[in-house]
């Protein structure tokens, strides 16, 4: 299989690049964005408008058009440790033992991340699923980075 022009990681800091690299691997697969969509069972307006700018993708949502695509979704810290984001409920507490470690207060992250007290604990509950920008200013509060990077070929997403 001849290289790819994608990147094997994109930060998502900026979820566009990551949009992009995402774009260039479904032509280089031969896939139409109507395939694409069905693969991922999401709506074609719904990437369209993340394409656009505006609205941003939940990370479920984007979690599913990645790995359709041979990516994953993770948590880095700076010793490059990843925890899978499919396991949201351990990245929250990752970031959380950060915050705790940091001595930073709930009210201050609130403040810092732009995240509130209450939408933070409905994350780690599982109650409602963060979209990526939320979750990327929560992440690099606390010195993490978000990253969208191909698995390895013979793994499982």
């Amino acid at each position: 299989m001849a290289s790819s022009l994608a990147p094997d990681s994109v930060n998502l800091v900026r979820q566009i690049d990551a949009l992009h690299a995402l774009t260039i691997v479904r032509i280089e697969r031969g896939m139409s964005s109507r395939s694409l969509c069905e693969l991922a069972n999401l709506s074609s307006n719904s990437i369209a408008e993340w394409r656009r700018g505006r609205r941003a993708p939940q990370l479920s949502n984007f979690i599913r058009l990645a790995q359709t695509l041979g990516y994953e979704v993770v948590l880095v810290d700076g010793k490059d440790a990843a925890t899978d984001f499919r396991d949201l409920t351990a990245c929250i507490d990752r970031i959380d033992v950060e915050r705790r470690a940091k001595k930073v207060g709930l009210y201050e992250m609130e403040l810092q991340a732009g995240v509130s007290v209450r939408t933070y604990y409905s994350w780690w509950n599982e109650d409602r699923i963060p979209t990526i920008a939320n979750l990327v200013a929560l992440a690099e509060t606390f010195g993490f980075s978000v990253i969208m990077r191909r698995v390895p070929v013979g793994t499982d997403a």
